[in-house]
């Protein structure tokens, strides 16, 4: 069984993950989202930040699925430290 990553960057599907974010962009206010940030860190499945803010308000975390559809939360929206790459 492929991990779960490794799903996600097959040409087809690494593509509607593309256009996910790019619409994703259009509709949020500032245009931010996790993806694009520089603060946002990986373990694994699950997206934090390096800053420490919260991305959820009960895990604290996103999962790296909503992030690469282009998920982001009401913090990274208000953030002051949003880096984009």
């Amino acid at each position: 069984m492929p991990k779960i990553s490794e799903t996600y960057f097959k040409a087809d599907r690494a593509e509607e993950l593309d256009q996910m974010r790019r619409e994703a962009r259009e509709k949020k206010p500032r245009h931010c989202i996790l993806y694009d940030c520089f603060h946002a860190k990986t373990d694994g499945s699950n997206v934090f930040c390096s800053k420490g803010r919260r991305l959820h308000a009960t895990w604290g975390t996103r999962t790296l699925l909503v992030v690469l559809r282009g998920g982001a939360s009401r913090v990274c929206q208000n953030c002051p430290d949003f880096a984009e790459r």
